[in-house]
């Protein structure tokens, strides 16, 4: 790949990421996870009782966890790209694997180990995953990036 080409995919990846690196939008979706979790566990703590919201807890927490992981490995991938473009997908996909190898490690051990119950804990892990979600296409969780949003749709067509 040309040189040209590795620049390009370098700011390509910079724009795409712009939302989970900025530190500012990273605590706004991190606090919008805890919310949501939250809430999740007082329905929970209403309808099931204590184990059901400590399930729910947990599931949002390894989300939380997950959001995190991913944060500190965007921010991997831009100063990799800086110094050795190209190399950046890799720290990205290693971070993928790496985030799916956690990710089921806390759900064994909280079903297995600390024995909470799968339906809450899943379901706390997909709210705060739908909100991980919601922040990243949602214009209203965008301050600071539309130069991101006007680049992807000009490049859409």
């Amino acid at each position: 790949m040309s040189l040209h080409g590795n620049q390009r995919n370098s700011e390509y990846l910079r724009s795409a990421f712009a939302l989970t690196v900025q530190s500012d939008q990273v605590k706004l979706i991190l606090g919008l996870q805890v919310v949501l979790i939250l809430g999740v566990g007082v329905a929970y703590l209403t309808t099931v009782g204590y184990s059901g919201a400590w399930s729910s807890v947990y599931g949002g927490s390894v989300a939380i966890f997950s959001t995190w992981m991913l944060a500190k490995r965007v921010r991997l991938a831009i100063e990799v790209a800086k110094d050795m473009p190209g190399r950046e997908v890799e720290v990205l996909y290693r971070g993928a694997v790496q985030r799916f190898a956690f990710i089921l490690a806390l759900f064994i051990i909280g079903m297995a180990i600390l024995k909470f119950d799968p339906v809450p804990l899943l379901a706390g892990f997909a709210v705060a995953q739908g909100a991980f979600l919601l922040s990243t296409y949602s214009p209203v969780f965008r301050f600071g990036s539309r130069r991101f949003s006007s680049r992807w749709r000009h490049d859409r067509g």
